[in-house]
């Protein structure tokens, strides 16, 4: 008599499938600490990681680094003085803006083009609406990323004469239309390459560079999931295999 794995092999692999994805969340949830500690040794099978993470997929290359956002904030800093030394009305001061947001708070290029003022509080907060998966978070954010918001509005007041209320989109060019995502993907690849910064690099490798930055200061995977919007822990736990060597962190810190 067969069994019900012989008769059913795409059934059986499905189960197993869930099983082991199940077990795995259920470590990195519980275990956090030592799955970064141990990120070395305790290492998801390609195979298995491929599943459990969907399309996602990472390498090195695409994540910007700490060393390229230097590089590519010195030249947005140095385009928006002049720009507004010159009193231009270019999109060079908005991208400076446009691009630091995506740094600071590794939002996806669709959600930063939904951004309206409505969604952004003045203590330090801003709402996603309609993320990934048509699901809405919050994200918390620092005096610094506050700071860079709040001198955007006023630049958009103050100089562009743009109205910055509820329904109104944050970033727009300077014909003051909203930035779509493939507007802002060709800003991006524009500074890009006006530094010279390798082509697989685009506007998401930001959020990439966040992440990596974020578990590297030893924010916890439970939290940078719901920071980042995922579905899944596995597919944050990626990020895992691109962070600071755990050895070098400890050397730093001893």
């Amino acid at each position: 008599m067969e069994s019900l794995q012989e008769k059913y092999p795409y059934i059986a692999k499905y189960i197993l499938f869930h099983k082991y994805n199940n077990l795995w969340n259920y470590l990195l949830e519980s275990f956090p600490r030592f799955a970064i500690l141990c990120k070395n040794t305790f290492y998801i099978p390609s195979k298995g990681c491929k599943l459990m993470a969907g399309s996602f997929s990472l390498t090195q290359d695409k994540i910007l680094t700490t060393r390229q956002w230097k590089l590519l904030n010195r030249e947005l800093e140095d385009a928006k003085s002049s720009a507004q030394l010159l009193n231009k009305k270019t999109n060079h001061v908005h991208d400076y803006y446009l691009i630091n947001l995506g740094w600071m708070t590794g939002l996806r290029i669709s959600e930063v083009s939904r951004l309206n003022w409505g969604d952004i509080g003045d203590d330090e907060w801003l709402v996603v609406k309609d993320g990934k998966g048509s699901k809405d978070r919050t994200i918390f954010y620092g005096k610094k990323t506050q700071a860079l918001i709040d001198d955007y509005r006023r630049y958009k007041i103050e100089v562009m004469g743009s109205g910055c209320k509820p329904a109104d989109p944050v970033f727009t060019n300077v014909h003051r239309k909203r930035y779509g995502p493939s507007g802002i993907h060709r800003r991006m690849k524009f500074w890009l390459d006006r530094v010279k910064l390798p082509d697989k690099l685009s506007y998401h490798s930001l959020r990439h560079g966040f992440a990596t930055r974020m578990l590297n200061e030893g924010v916890g995977l439970h939290d940078l999931r719901e920071m980042l919007g995922h579905s899944s822990i596995a597919v944050t736990s990626v990020y895992l295999h691109f962070t600071e060597d755990s050895r070098e962190r400890f050397r730093k810190l001893l």
